[in-house]
């Protein structure tokens, strides 16, 4: 049954010898329907439990497709491993989690001690499963270094994270160039807010028009999209000649303007009050 189905592809790493690496590229390959029953099941999962420094687990992800796995899509735990999740499609995991657990689409975690797995992910569509009996989160960590670039996120009509840092006391979540469904921070950061703190997020990409190739391949700009606007704070009634500007190149620029009118400018980066 689904229920018992616990892992699609598994990768554990113990001992203490720097020499013992598993270094694989997993390509093309679907994982359908794993089940619920414990935090750690999920369509793929990587668990390295060794002592000591270095890498044990060098593993490369690409062109993947992860559907419906109940607990977790992708799970990674432990210092020495390190996972690349490239090109691959995430839909519909983690809609019915383990008792008292969160459904991940790419879960990114830790052992102990901030001993915590480190996680690429680029160029992947991942959309939160549109039906949920538990709450979910698209990508994030707990305690490990997880770096995200270049994907198209999709909370499926839900208002469930698209990602969250769930540890604040170490790791780190880095999440640039991505879309979030809006161009504006306060689209996906504020109302609604999707994105649970802390994660460094400077930059976003504007659109999410698509282009040729494996994977999300994005075309639109990747920037800091919200309006910063120079010119005085205060101004003398009835003055004029007053001028603010923000951001050239932005398309469209409407103004609202409350106590005073625009007499040059509307509908430019500049105008005069």
């Amino acid at each position: 049954s689904a229920a018992a189905f616990q892992i699609g592809v598994w990768v554990y790493t113990v001992g203490t010898s720097a020499t013992d690496i598993i270094t694989a590229t997993i390509d093309n390959l679907s994982v359908t329907g794993t089940g619920r029953g414990a935090s750690d099941w999920a369509g793929m999962r990587f668990e390295d439990y060794s002592t000591g420094a270095g890498n044990r687990q060098d593993i490369d992800i690409t062109a993947c497709t992860l559907t419906d796995n109940l607990n977790r899509g992708i799970h990674v735990r432990g210092g020495n491993a390190l996972v690349d999740i490239g090109t691959s499609t995430l839909t519909g995991n983690g809609k019915d989690a383990a008792a008292g657990q969160e459904g991940w689409g790419i879960y990114c975690g830790n052992t102990g001690s901030g001993n915590g797995s480190s996680v690429t992910v680029h160029n992947c569509y991942i959309t939160n499963p549109a039906t949920f009996t538990s709450s979910v989160v698209a990508m994030g960590t707990n305690g490990g270094t997880l770096n995200a670039y270049n994907n198209k996120l999709d909370r499926n009509g839900t208002t469930n994270w698209l990602a969250k840092n769930a540890s604040a006391s170490f790791g780190s979540f880095t999440a640039n160039c991505n879309w979030w469904g809006s161009a504006c921070s306060q689209g996906f950061q504020v109302s609604p807010d999707l994105i649970s703190e802390p994660v460094t997020i400077d930059t976003w990409l504007v659109g999410n028009t698509d282009g040729a190739g494996t994977g999300f391949q994005p075309l639109d700009a990747c920037r800091n999209n919200d309006a910063h606007i120079t010119g005085p704070d205060e101004v003398c009634s009835m003055s004029t000649g007053n001028v603010y500007t923000t951001e050239a190149g932005r398309g469209t620029y409407n103004w609202l303007v409350d106590g005073g009118s625009i007499t040059n400018g509307a509908g430019t980066n500049q105008i005069t009050v």
